[in-house]
Order: C-alpha cells, then sequence, then structure tokens
C-alpha cells in the first residue's frame, strides 16, 4: 500500500474505490452523474469537502499550473500569453472542483449548471494543460538546439 499524506476518511475511501469525476472521466449524461454520486453514499458525498482541504487537488491545480506559467515565461518571456493558458488550466481544475462539490452538496436534486460545467471544465483543464507541457517541450528543445532566442522569432 501507497504511502498517504494525510489520513483517509471511510467516505474518502468509498469515493477513491468507485473513482471521483475528475480521475475516471465525467459520466456523458446527467442521470450517469447521479448514478455516480449515488454510489458514492451519503459518507461519500459529504468527504468531497476534502477538495478544498490545504493539501488537496485544488492546492495542487493551483500549485501546477503556477509552476507551468512561470517555466513558461522564462523560456517565452515575449509570449505571456501563453502564461495566461497554463492559468486557466489551474483555474478550470478548481472551478471543476467546486462543481463536484456542488453536485455532491445538491444530490439527489443535482445543480444543473454543475452538471453542464463540471464536465465542460474538465476538458478545459485537459486542454491547458496539454498546450501548457507542449509549449515548454518544445521552448526547451528550441532553446536547446539555439533556434530560439529568448522567444523571439528567427
Amino acid at each position: 500500500m501507497g504511502v498517504m499524506l494525510k489520513p483517509q476518511s471511510p467516505g474518502t475511501q468509498r469515493v477513491m474505490e468507485v473513482g471521483p469525476p475528475n480521475l475516471i472521466g465525467w459520466p456523458p449524461s446527467a442521470a450517469g452523474i447521479k448514478e455516480l454520486f449515488g454510489k458514492y453514499g451519503a459518507e461519500g458525498r459529504s468527504s468531497m469537502h476534502g477538495y478544498f482541504d490545504l493539501i488537496s487537488d485544488s492546492t495542487f491545480a493551483t500549485c501546477n499550473s503556477v509552476s507551468m506559467a512561470l517555466g513558461l515565461y522564462a523560456l517565452q518571456p515575449e509570449r505571456r500569453w501563453l502564461c495566461v493558458v497554463a492559468l486557466s488550466s489551474g483555474l478550470c481544475n478548481v472551478a471543476e472542483n467546486f462543481c463536484i462539490v456542488r453536485l455532491a452538496d445538491t444530490y439527489p436534486d443535482l445543480d444543473p449548471m454543475a452538471v453542464v460545467w463540471g464536465p465542460r471544465l474538465a476538458q478545459g483543464k485537459l486542454v491547458g494543460v496539454v498546450v501548457s507541457l507542449l509549449a515548454i517541450v518544445a521552448s526547451g528543445f528550441l532553446q536547446w538546439r539555439g533556434g530560439d532566442k529568448g522567444g523571439k522569432a528567427a
């Protein structure tokens, strides 16, 4: 068994057994989302407030997106808009977490806005991370090859 940063409550263990939507993927329909949140049980749904604890997915999202933005700024100082892409991935992740908590709080009458926005924010998070990582890798490669001088076109 792996090392845990903090002890898991029985509710959190249940959520991890079933799988949180931000790890297993969002169900394609409101009925699927309702079924998923039903599998968590009352204790599992109440444990979802942990998404906003000090050591949580939201903390990771913030640190990760800021790190990517700083890396992009260091590699591409002339293309600051890339930093916005990285920061938007963290914002989408935190907003997705808010939707998860909102759905847990409103079960069984799921908040329709959270049902709509949760999966979309997950897609935005993924696009932001992929674009940011591709830009970091490409920028690093170009600087290694000497083909990019401080983010300016040759």
